[in-house]
């Protein structure tokens, strides 16, 4: 929400919750497996909502 409100640029991507590929898919932008994520080049931050 600060992104938008700040009218900064990203992009989402969605990862289907409770799903069979759940882990491989949060794995490959966590390894925490958290959501949500923002992936920031080497900076990697998780928070919950």
């Amino acid at each position: 929400m600060l992104l938008q409100h700040h009218y900064i640029p990203f992009e989402t991507t969605r990862v289907s919750l409770f799903s069979d590929t759940m882990e491989r898919e949060l794995s490959a932008y966590f390894p925490g497996e958290k959501v949500s994520v923002l992936d920031h080049g080497e900076l990697v931050v998780w928070d919950s909502l």
